[in-house]
């Protein structure tokens, strides 16, 4: 059997810290307990005192914010780290790297699509960097835009 030593432990003021998120949005939610309100704040800046429990942010996508709670009654720190939701890559940049392809396949025959399959490729690498950790579709638009250099450069000669 345990028994607890000295004072007895004393319930949280704050319960329950979770977050949800979306690709624009982040959410927390929290339970009060034993206090009237919480200071808020946000990436360590001041925002506003909530008795809600709850508390909404406007954010781009992958974004990374912190929020804590201090209770009016306390100097105990509540924190919860939250990323807002990657940006999906799938639909437009497939398309695009299909519709490069295809400029790409073109370029064989008429070295015209070959000189517009490479600012594609390019371009939507440099998207891929910035929406994506997926490291093989970012390999895979340099390597296709260095491909379409050398078709290029083949075509000239």
């Amino acid at each position: 059997m345990l028994s607890i030593s000295g004072s007895q432990a004393q319930a949280q003021e704050v319960e329950n810290l979770s977050y949800e998120s979306g690709q624009n949005w982040i959410s927390w939610t929290w339970d009060l307990n034993n206090t009237d309100f919480v200071y808020v704040y946000q990436d360590g800046v001041y925002v506003t005192q909530s008795e809600l429990g709850n508390y909404t942010i406007s954010s781009n996508p992958n974004e990374k914010h912190i929020l804590t709670l201090i209770p009016n009654n306390s100097s105990n720190n509540y924190n919860s780290e939250a990323f807002s939701k990657k940006q999906s890559f799938e639909g437009n940049l497939i398309y695009l790297f299909l519709i490069a392809v295809l400029f790409l396949v073109l370029g064989l025959r008429f070295p015209l699509f070959s000189i517009l399959a490479i600012p594609l490729f390019f371009y939507g690498g440099m998207i891929a960097l910035n929406q994506s950790n997926e490291s093989w579709i970012i390999l895979l638009y340099f390597l296709s835009g260095a491909f379409s250099v050398w078709e290029f450069s083949l075509s000239l000669r």
